[in-house]
């Protein structure tokens, strides 16, 4: 027999049978000899140690105390208790404080080591509750609690408090005849120990998790109680309350809750006798209704719903019934027994089981790659049409795929795809007033497009001053370079790769920088001209590192007058400009010329007609007493509330006439 806590009564009532009374005094003894040490931290939970448990144990010791609480009301205020359900909830309630008992032993013990300790541990350990899922001993963050709990327990074996879910799933095992109450005017869950925030989100709750059959809220009026409806009818109509539903699924609900019917299976005029829908149909197909749901989650409702079937538990309630299996590692087919699930690819099926079932996963080995020397034999074609890699038989999929797997697996030196069409070893000039690559003998059309071949295909790149520093020639070059060279750059050619030699014009950079209030936006260590100032300003900053500060327009001298902020034309007498509004015009003159000023507002005290009284339901939207006119009826009433002080009607709402929609005529024939 279940024990649900709408059967509690107030606190005025009293227990119906002694029985009761004296098996809840000693539930409540246990109780308090079991709790009041760990709250007052003065004796531990057994006799044997010494130390004072952690907050964990607390925590789970206060749910005790609610369950404890929640069992004894129960039993106190049934009308006829039975002995044997008060017995049963004793056993188990003291089997749930011996688990917490040893728990918090190997918690002392823990704690005992930690203490003994000269180095607080505490530091070293990352912290379980961030809200970041930051680990401040791997300086790493994680993007979702369940990868982080997972590192804190696989790689800093932390003992973790479980899963809520999982908890959940466990206490609904450990204590089936505690039922929550409906009317819990809190919508607090005392199995799950969890509030919910309406009604509606509690009961589903009852109804999904608790299976409890919950009677309706409102009293449904039923117009005809001795006609029994048709659950089979095809329109899904209610004959009984002479209403119709929309589908098969609310039609059976409705029969279920306001006329108390058990129905069976679903009754479907398509319904094929002696076929069965597989449960694990992986399309989500039934057979029977000839019927493909969308998802499986919907495919299983469908089956429970429509054809009452009983299906095997999936997900996490596996985890609990079968805690006791281990999936292998290593099966050849991806396949985890404890799930009935199986994986296409190796890698999907580690991930699952390290965590979903906190296995300690040994690395796989890495494949060693065939390194291609000069000496080998066979050597990939590198210019393959298929891209297939002859050493791995493998397609690819793409050219530079084909290309990263020859250069990453077989560390190959490819060559490159558009060759450089280099004719001789010459040095172009970066700064070739004809932009003319003597190298390539090419002309290009651009300063911009030269620059770029230039610094694409010979490697010839500007740097900043502090890059642009003399450097000791190389040792296949054997020339020296000198500061007051006629060359910018040095291109030194070997076995070695290129290696870029600077040189600069200017003798000494120290007492050189270029003019920050250069009309021009000119530099002339890099000798160059910049199209505004923020992109000059920028310049000096990133390539000089020169710091510039804000030089804002300062007003001019008092004996320049200043401009008008009345002026009818919006005209800057200092600018010599005009601006094209008045806000504008303002505008320019608080930020640029740094003029303060304030614009009174527009006051509407002078009516021209105060004696005549304005129509506020005036077709043009005009005001006679201020003669004016507004371009919409939100302005004018407004105008009227604000100006003239009116107390106006609810605006009119102009119905659209809908006609009826005539059906055409079979007979007529339309062009």
């Amino acid at each position: 027999m279940k024990i649900t806590k709408s059967q509690v009564k107030t606190n005025g009532s009293t227990p119906s049978s002694s029985g009761a009374a004296s098996t809840t005094k000693t539930i409540v003894k246990r109780v308090k000899k079991w709790i009041q040490p760990t709250l007052s931290f003065k004796n531990s939970v057994l006799p044997k140690i010494k130390t004072e448990p952690e907050e964990p144990s607390i925590e789970m010791a206060l749910q005790g105390v609610n369950l404890e609480e929640t069992v004894a009301q129960n039993i106190s205020t049934r009308t006829n208790p039975n002995i044997e359900d008060v017995e049963m909830a004793t056993v188990e309630q003291e089997t749930y404080f011996v688990q917490i008992k040893q728990d918090d032993t190997i918690m002392s013990s823990q704690e005992e080591s930690i203490a003994s300790s000269p180095i607080d541990v505490s530091e070293f350990l990352p912290d379980p509750e961030d809200p970041n899922f930051y680990c401040r001993v791997c300086d790493k963050q994680h993007s979702v609690k369940r990868t982080f709990r997972q590192h804190c327990i696989k790689h800093h074996k932390m003992n973790l408090p479980p899963n809520p879910k999982v908890l959940q799933l466990s206490l609904l095992a450990k204590f089936p005849n505690i039922l929550p109450d409906p009317d819990d005017p809190d919508y607090n869950c005392c199995v799950c120990q969890k509030n919910y925030s309406d009604k509606y989100n509690y009961r589903r709750h009852l109804r999904t998790c608790h299976k409890m059959d919950l009677k309706p809220l409102k009293p449904f009026n039923v117009k005809h109680p001795h006609i029994t409806p048709d659950e089979n009818d095809p329109n899904s109509y209610c004959a009984a309350c002479e209403k119709t539903f929309c589908d098969k699924w609310g039609y059976r609900s409705h029969l279920e809750a306001i006329h108390n019917l058990a129905l069976k299976g679903g009754q479907r005029t398509n319904k094929r006798d002696g076929i069965l829908p597989d449960e694990d149909d992986p399309n989500g197909y039934c057979r029977q209704c000839n019927k493909t749901l969308e998802s499986l989650r919907s495919y299983r409702n469908h089956l429970r719903k429509i054809h009452g079937m009983i299906l095997k538990p999936r997900g996490r309630a596996l985890l609990v019934i079968n805690a006791h299996v281990k999936p292998d590692e290593n099966d050849p087919n991806n396949y985890c027994i404890v799930c009935k699930r199986q994986y296409r690819e190796k890698r999907g099926y580690r991930v699952h089981l390290a965590t979903m079932h906190n296995m300690e996963l040994q690395n796989l080995k890495p494949r060693k790659a065939l390194v291609i020397t000069e000496d080998s034999t066979v050597k990939p074609d590198q210019d393959d049409p298929n891209f297939y890699c002859c050493l791995c038989e493998k397609n690819y999929e793409s050219r530079p795929k084909y290309r990263t797997h020859l250069s990453k697996s077989h560390k190959m030196v490819l060559r490159p795809l558009n060759p450089s069409r280099q004719k001789n070893n010459t040095i172009p000039n970066r700064d070739d007033p004809n932009f003319y690559c003597i190298a390539c003998e090419k002309y290009y059309a651009s300063r911009a497009l030269y620059r770029k071949h230039v610094g694409r295909v010979h490697k010839i790149r500007q740097h900043s001053p502090a890059q642009q520093e003399t450097q000791a020639p190389g040792p296949s070059c054997r020339r020296d370079i000198s500061q007051n060279s006629l060359q910018d750059e040095h291109v030194c050619q070997g076995n070695k790769p290129r290696v870029l030699y600077h040189t600069v014009k200017v003798e000494d950079l120290t007492n050189v920088k270029p003019d920050e209030d250069d009309p021009n936006f000119y530099c002339c260590l890099c000798q160059k001209n910049s199209p505004d100032k923020r992109t000059f300003n920028n310049h000096l900053k990133v390539v000089h590192n020169m710091t510039i500060y804000n030089n804002t327009y300062l007003p001019p001298p008092m004996t320049e007058p200043l401009p008008d902020i009345h002026h009818p034309d919006f005209y800057c007498s200092l600018c010599k400009r005009n601006l094209s509004s008045l806000d504008n015009f303002h505008r320019h003159l608080r930020t640029n010329h740094k003029m303060k000023f304030t614009i009174p507002r527009k006051t509407h005290d002078v009516i021209p007609h105060p004696e005549l009284k304005p129509d506020e339901f005036d077709p043009n939207l005009e005001c006679i007493a201020c003669e004016k006119k507004f371009s919409c009826s939100t302005g004018f009433r407004s105008h009227l509330r604000k100006i003239h002080k009116m107390t106006l009607s609810a605006p009119r709402k102009h119905r659209r006439i809908r006609h009826p929609y005539k059906m055409p005529d079979p007979h007529h024939n339309h062009p």
